[in-house]
């Protein structure tokens, strides 16, 4: 749908038959005015800078684009965080205010945004195009934005790697469900428009080509690498695998292809969680674009199998291929299928409330073999079992990669690894617990246990947290399942006012108050005082208290800390 116009105050500007004047398409938009049509969106993505690039934390939504779709090809670009309550597709009734300068003005030179005063919902946003089966057509287009210069990529460049391996990509993701396909090319076509208004130099390529948009129609523009003021990727948000919608992109790479399509079908990003020693309970961040296991996560050398929760947002996931779990029935012992496999059971989906979880294995077969590359270390991936957790829709993230090995706050920036290893557990909403009993390149074993089923296996720590009263002693409730691995062979489990960690050597001790927050500091288990070896000794002169290690000792008192 693609209603109305840009109204000024007190004045209806129509021309015959209810088609907008000249004048009202002509007028730039100014505070005040009341603007009609379709909430679209974009996601602009950036260029991966290897292993050891700054991380997008904290800013999931920087990337992310709105503007409202008037007749007459116009449009007008809107403060996202205005309109993160408004559903894609709806058509709208805002009243806009001053321009905002936002980052990507401001950065990387796009138009500026205009703060929305009023917003009201006109027509909700139409249903999904259907899944499957779909043929994608892709029209191919070298542009030069304003002008720019060209690079010395070809035409021929394009239409290969579209009809090469995005195609059998999308081909292999879906089980044959959707067939990427170029159906036009057209060589270098300079235009007026530049990337800071990219719905207008779409909108310019279009009427220079004769291209009309709808149900699985993508329009593909290649502009020359580097070219000022353009994203490295640039895809609109469809509604499912049908909608169709339109792509920029500097390069070829078959990563970011299939990411920005993967707008076009319906996904946000894939990132990653990070939180202080445990899974999900704060603090927290979330790092954009960090789940490289995804094709949604940063475009990189590699591409690997699409994800548990893509795949079923987009319908790929057989019920076959996965088990489902609640929090509030009886969990069990399962054997997991590696994703790249692509046959037998291969995700277990986790309820508990509305928070859905997703359980899969990666093994270095089929589409995932370039896990057994040295080179991905470099990135903390490894083969293992990933745990997720559903995102709220298209236009944040859609995939949450959550942490196996959680690190404390201070060293996030330093701990890649996600994985969730051989004999760890890991504590999720309403008493759901994961633990990978054992892993093979053929399969994973994977236990879920729920309330239903009692307290996890016994341990040293289970022991001692036990004998101090559990949830109603001194440490409070737990925030997170017990993790080992550690050390020199050690385990650690985090709690509301307190840890535990126990090693081979040492056995199980307490941690808590001031005494385990300078230990954390100066490195934990890693650093040179060990383990602990013994509990605190409080009631010493002064007031003080005394804790031993394998290194050391460590001592507080009120005077000195």
């Amino acid at each position: 749908m693609r209603p109305l116009v840009v109204i000024t105050v007190g004045t209806v500007l129509l021309g015959a038959a209810g088609v907008p004047s000249s004048r009202a398409e002509e007028q730039p938009t100014a505070a005040g005015d009341v603007v009609v049509g379709e909430l679209i969106q974009a996601w602009a993505d950036p260029e991966h800078d290897g292993p050891a690039a700054e991380q997008h934390a904290e800013h999931p939504d920087d990337g992310l684009l709105s503007w409202i779709d008037v007749a007459g090809g116009d449009t007008v670009r809107v403060s996202t965080g205005d309109v993160d309550d408004i559903e894609v597709g709806a058509t709208v009734e805002v009243t806009v205010g001053a321009e905002v300068r936002d980052e990507a003005t401001v950065e990387h030179g796009l138009e500026p945004a205009r703060e929305v005063v009023t917003a009201e919902v006109v027509a909700p946003a139409e249903p999904a195009a259907a899944t499957a089966p779909h043929t994608n057509g892709v029209t191919v287009v070298m542009v030069q934005p304003g002008g720019a210069p060209r690079d010395g990529k070809q035409l021929s460049d394009v239409v290969t790697a579209v009809d090469g391996a995005v195609r059998q990509f999308w081909h292999e993701q879906s089980d044959g469900a959707i067939t990427v396909a170029v159906t036009g090319s057209h060589d270098w076509l300079s235009t007026t428009a530049g990337c800071s208004t990219p719905f207008q130099l779409w909108d310019e390529v279009a009427t220079a080509i004769s291209w009309t948009g709808g149900p699985g129609r993508h329009l593909l523009l290649y502009v020359p690498y580097g070219t000022p003021g353009c994203s490295y990727g640039l895809g609109t948000i469809g509604s499912g695998v049908g909608s169709g919608g339109q792509v920029y992109v500097q390069d070829t790479a078959t990563s970011v292809l299939a990411h920005e399509l993967g707008h076009n079908f319906g996904l946000g990003h894939s990132s990653a969680v990070q939180c202080d020693a445990t899974p999900e309970t704060a603090p927290c961040r979330t790092v954009s674009y960090r789940d490289m296991y995804d094709v949604m996560g940063i475009s990189w050398d590699q591409v690997g199998s699409l994800n548990a929760p893509h795949a079923a947002r987009l319908g790929f996931l057989p019920s076959a291929a996965q088990r489902s779990v609640s929090s509030t029935g009886t969990g069990g012992t399962y054997t997991l299928s590696p994703m790249g496999s692509r046959s037998g059971l291969r995700v277990l989906a986790l309820t508990a409330g509305t928070t859905r979880y997703w359980v899969e294995y990666r093994a270095a077969t089929g589409r995932d073999t370039w896990l057994s590359d040295p080179a991905a270390a470099s990135y903390g991936l490894q083969p293992g079992v990933l745990v997720r957790r559903g995102g709220p829709g298209p236009t944040s993230d859609t995939s949450l990669l959550l942490d196996g090995t959680p690190a404390g706050q201070a060293a996030w920036d330093q701990d890649q690894q996600t994985v969730l290893p051989a004999g760890n557990r890991m504590l999720l909403e309403q008493g759901l617990t994961v633990s990978v009993v054992s892993t093979s390149s053929t399969g994973a074993t994977v236990n879920v246990r729920t309330a239903a089923d009692g307290p996890v296996d016994d341990s040293p720590i289970a022991r001692l947290y036990s004998s101090l009263g559990g949830s109603n002693g001194p440490l409070g409730a737990p925030l997170a399942a017990e993790r080992c691995g550690l050390r020199d062979g050690g385990c650690q489990q985090s709690f509301e006012r307190g840890a535990i960690y126990w090693s081979p050597a040492t056995g199980a001790r307490t941690l808590t108050g001031a005494l385990g927050a300078r230990w954390a500091e100066l490195g934990a288990e890693t650093s040179w005082l060990g383990y602990p070896t013994g509990g605190a000794v409080c009631g010493l002169r002064n007031g003080g208290c005394l804790q031993l290690f394998q290194g050391g000792g460590l001592y507080w008192s009120p005077a000195t800390g």
